[in-house]
């Protein structure tokens, strides 16, 4: 059986997962937010800026979202300026940003019986070692 990996255009849900994936992984690099620790409150001031491009035009989203918990922090800390993140993703071809994420890409599989059919084939997660 014979695999091809076929550079589809990537859907906005994969754009969303892409987006999503490099947000968890900054900040667990932190080590502020640590699953062995307790937090009584949060606070997160985020904004988002995509460039798409879709079919010859720059499909711009912008959106900036606030969360807080119940009882959201009332003053900044003193490591607030360690507490900010600023992430920027470069231009990536399709199948890099799903492995990357990793989300399936589609693959064209020919089978035992020679008949070829576009499958979504999830292959092992590639990290980038990239400063995020």
């Amino acid at each position: 059986m014979s695999e091809i990996t076929i550079a589809q255009p990537l859907s906005g849900e994969e754009i969303i997962d892409s987006v999503l994936d490099k947000i968890r992984q900054k900040l667990r690099q932190d080590c502020y937010l640590s699953p062995m620790l307790a937090y009584e409150s949060y606070e997160a001031d985020i904004t988002v800026k995509i460039k798409s491009v879709d079919c010859g035009r720059i499909a711009e989203v912008e959106t900036h979202v606030q969360e807080s918990s119940e009882h959201p922090v009332n003053e900044r800390s003193e490591n607030f300026a360690l507490d900010e993140m600023d992430l920027h993703l470069e231009s990536r071809p399709p199948n890099q940003v799903r492995q990357e994420a990793g989300l399936p890409i589609p693959t064209l599989v020919e089978g035992a019986d020679g008949k070829r059919t576009i499958k979504d084939v999830k292959y092992q997660k590639k990290t980038t070692h990239t400063e995020i």
